[in-house]
């Protein structure tokens, strides 16, 4: 195994901040050193001739239209009733509690 494969492995159980022993990383890199050869196996196979079964970008664009709409008015009526504003503000209630 590479010492670049091992450094790599390394920082990803790092990030993931879980805590593994000397053993359980041999075995882990081991299972990445695994993982990365099927792939290498799946990059060695000619696929020339197959042609896909779909193409994403041939669904076209599904997105709806984006209308703006003006809610300024509303905005306004719905801040004047309401009790718990303070200068256009709308005051929550506090979720953190001082000690």
């Amino acid at each position: 195994m590479s010492e670049d494969l091992k450094s790599i492995v390394r920082r990803s159980v790092e990030l993931s901040m879980i805590k593994i022993d000397e053993r359980e990383f041999e075995e882990f890199v081991e299972e990445v050193s695994k993982l990365m050869n099927l792939v290498k196996k799946l990059d060695e196979i000619d696929l020339g001739e197959i042609e896909p079964l779909f193409y994403v970008w041939e669904r076209g664009d599904i997105l709806r239209e984006d209308e703006p709409k003006d809610h300024g008015d509303e905005m306004i009526k719905w801040l004047e009733k309401n009790s718990r504003v303070e200068n256009r503000y709308v005051k929550a209630p506090r979720t953190v509690e001082e000690r």
